[in-house]
């Protein structure tokens, strides 16, 4: 049985390749039995993320994501099981849209998030000149 729900986020950071999902709505373990897949909106090819998870946080790891979404953007979401039931969260920001960048890496690409007026969150890179 899979449901699906939204899931509303305290605060979204994105810094050093990684992107902070902080919210307080459900408690993450880490025992819990989670992916975080990311879905290129244009090819519709899916990508599953490394992850930790800290107090009420689950921070996704994006070094080998760069290259995947140049161009792109991907839609983010999290499979959870909890006692033999499947949990498919979107995540969602409560706040108008937004456009923010990663500053502060040194590499070739560059992270970008954008909020859409639902809240919904998508992630794209761009490679620096």
């Amino acid at each position: 049985i899979l449901e699906n729900r939204k899931l509303k986020l305290d605060k979204l950071i994105l810094k050093n390749n990684t992107l902070i999902f902080e919210q307080n709505a459900i408690e993450l373990e880490k025992e819990s039995e989670l992916l975080v897949v990311i879905q290129n909106v244009k090819t519709k090819e899916e990508f599953i993320c490394e992850y930790l998870i800290t107090t009420n946080n689950i921070v996704v790891l994006l070094d080998s994501l760069f290259n995947l979404f140049t161009n792109y953007e991907g839609s983010i979401q999290i499979l959870r099981k909890n006692n033999d039931k499947y949990y498919l969260y979107t995540p969602i920001l409560n706040c108008k849209p937004t456009i923010d960048s990663q500053k502060d890496v040194n590499s070739q690409y560059r992270w970008f998030v954008r909020v859409l007026e639902n809240g919904e969150i998508r992630l794209s890179s761009i490679m620096k000149k």
